[in-house]
Parts: structure tokens; sequence; C-alpha cells
């Protein structure tokens, strides 16, 4: 053997070399794959608080936009008080901004579809759908209420505007603290 040649392989030195090679190959695929999924559910769960917090904002605005228009119905009662019976309740001059009840509630309804992908477990799902409910139940109910021709009519709407209102809040409160409650029992 000539200076600086080296000594030929084993066969098994050949093999534990090779093991050691896959062994390495199979644990960083492993590795890998394990920080990808814990990156992904990181992800996700960044994705589902800031989807928690735009709607909570868009909530604040649906209770508040809800809150302006039960005083509105509030004023009409205090209109139809004080006219004659068979008067609709709508030609009194009231202060309600509708546009921007509009765009609270578009904000709303667009916040929860997109925070939809990010709700995975069973109750985060029921909770989505019913809050998803509430308004087209509300606006059903509303139905023959928008312009009160009676006192109990006015009535009724005003109740029935706080009553979804605080649907709508307690039930978005249930959906926050069951999202913050599963993601925690994952971490």
């Amino acid at each position: 053997m000539s200076k600086g040649a080296e000594k030929p392989v084993s066969a098994t030195q050949f093999w534990i070399g090779m093991a050691v090679t896959v062994l390495g190959f199979v644990v960083t695929i492993y590795t890998t794959r394990h920080e990808v999924a814990v990156a992904r559910l990181e992800s996700q769960q960044n994705h589902a608080a800031d989807g928690l917090q735009h709607l909570s904002d868009a909530t604040t605005r649906i209770r508040t936009a809800m809150t302006e228009e039960a005083a509105m119905y509030n004023a009409m009662q205090a209109y139809l008080r004080r006219s004659p019976p068979g008067t609709n309740a709508c030609a009194g001059d009231y202060v309600f901004d509708l546009d921007a009840s509009d765009a609270a509630w578009l904000a709303f309804n667009s916040t929860m579809a997109n925070l939809d992908v990010y709700l995975y477990h069973d109750d985060e799902v029921k909770l989505i759908s019913r809050l998803r409910n509430l308004p087209i139940e509300h606006r059903a109910r509303m139905k023959g209420l928008k312009c009160p021709k009676t006192l109990a009519t006015a009535e009724q709407a005003y109740s029935e505007i706080l009553s979804s209102r605080d649907a709508i809040a307690g039930t978005f409160d249930a959906l926050r603290a069951t999202v913050t409650n599963n993601r925690r029992s994952k971490s």
C-alpha cells in the first residue's frame, strides 16, 4: 500500500455506513415533516386568533348598530304615544345611520366566512353556524315590524332587536372562549 492509500472497507463497515446514512435521512425527513406540521398548526392558530379579533370588532359594530336601531324604535314608541291612532311611525324623524348598519352587517358576515376555514372542532363549527343563523332569524322575526303603526308593534321590534343583539354577543363570546380553550388544549 502506498502512502495516502486507504484500507478497503469491509462489507460490515459498508452496511453500517449505509444504515447510518439511511437512518440520518429518515430522521431528517421525520423532523422536517414534524416541523412543517407544527408550523401549519401554529399558522392555523394565528389565523384563528386574527379572525376572532376581526370578528370581535365586527360584533362590536353590530352591537352598536343594533343599539342605535333599538333607540330608533324607542323613539318610534314615543312618537306613537303622542300621535293619533293608526299613525305610521315611519312618518317621524329619527336618527339612525342605515349605511353604517349595513356596513356593519356586511363586515360581520364576511368576517365569519373568512374565519370558517380555521374552525375545525365540532363545538366551534356549531357556534359559528349558530352565529351565522342568528341574523337570518332576526330578520325573519323583524319582518312586519319595520314600520310600526301601533305602540305594541314598536315595543315588539325594540325587544326583538335587543334580544337578537344580546344573543349575537353571547354566541360570539362563547365562540371566542371555545376556540381559545381548544387551542390551549392543543398546545
